[in-house]
């Protein structure tokens, strides 16, 4: 039998979180991914989403190591 978790991730400007939770709130394990963003001219601020989604695949990726199997 799997196990049925919650997954939260948060993909902020300057890294992504995510969390996964057992049924009762109680946090099973947590990753952090940090990234940069570009400032090609002052007052201006470039993020690349391809960044966004590698991290976002990592910590998925680092939240079912730790805890089983994530299934989209």
């Amino acid at each position: 039998m799997t196990a049925r978790v919650l997954l939260g991730v948060d993909v902020g400007t300057t890294s992504a979180k995510g969390a996964a939770f057992d049924l009762d709130g109680r946090l099973l394990a947590q990753e952090t991914i940090a990234y940069a963003h570009r400032v090609p001219a002052a007052g201006w601020a470039e993020a690349d989403a391809d960044s966004w989604w590698d991290a976002v695949r990592r910590i998925l990726g680092g939240l079912a190591a730790a805890g089983g199997r994530v299934e989209a």
